[in-house]
Formats: structure tokens, C-alpha cells, sequence
């Protein structure tokens, strides 16, 4: 939102809730972003903010970095970060909100004997558990 609120006040527009297949050159003096509504922007600057894998509901399904490799331009190679766990918890409810640190944690594999540990630095217990 910041970033937004500064990109208003030097003269800049955008359209952070629209989906895109991704810019394109144009005669090397900036960007052209079509749009999935067919309408297109050109600007000589360009933020492209990927999101991550973890939501596709909500647009973060790896659109970004495919687009990011189409350029050619360099990323860094993507991590687990806030991957959603779900199913049934016995504590509902009662838990949202909270952060623990320092977690350690396993996961049974349906047909497995034995959980496979995994230890990370932080866990958030959201609204929905």
C-alpha cells in the first residue's frame, strides 16, 4: 500500500487486481501489459509483484514466474513460506491468531509407518485454523 500511495503521488497509475499473460517489449523504449480484459497499458517503467505458489484461488499459482522466465530476467528459486495445512483440527477456533516459533513438526503419509519430521522457523494459526 505504501509503495502504491508513493507511485500516485509522482504521477503514477496502475492496476493491481487485474491478471495479465505477461508484458512485451515495445521497440525497446518500455513495456505494453495486455490485460485479460483486452485493454493494454504501456509505461517505461514496470513493478511486477509475483505473489507465490501457494493460493491459486487467489492468483498466486506460479503466473509470475513464468512471466518472470519468459524475459529472461532473474529470480531466485521459490520456498515453502505460508503453505496452507488443512483438514480437521481438534483446537478450531481457539487458535487464530496465535504465532509460535521455533516449530518442530510431522507428517504422516497415508499407507506410512513413520512421520517424516520438519522443523521451521515460524507457524500462524490464521482465522480459519
Amino acid at each position: 500500500d505504501r509503495r502504491m500511495g508513493k507511485r500516485r503521488v509522482r504521477g503514477g497509475r496502475g492496476n493491481g487486481r487485474s491478471s495479465t499473460g505477461g508484458p512485451s517489449g515495445s521497440n525497446n523504449r518500455g513495456w505494453v501489459c495486455t490485460l485479460a480484459d483486452g485493454s493494454s497499458y504501456a509505461c517505461d517503467r514496470l513493478v511486477i509483484a509475483t505473489g507465490g505458489l501457494s493460493f491459486p484461488g487467489v492468483g498466486t499459482d506460479g503466473t509470475g514466474h513464468r512471466i518472470l522466465r519468459k524475459l529472461g530476467l532473474p529470480q531466485r528459486d521459490t520456498y515453502p513460506a505460508l503453505t496452507p495445512l488443512t483438514g480437521p483440527h481438534p483446537a478450531g477456533d481457539s487458535l487464530a491468531g496465535l504465532s509460535l516459533y521455533s516449530v518442530q513438526a510431522s507428517v504422516l503419509v497415508p499407507g506410512s509407518k513413520k512421520p517424516t519430521p520438519a522443523q521451521r522457523s515460524g507457524f500462524l494459526f490464521t482465522h480459519s485454523g
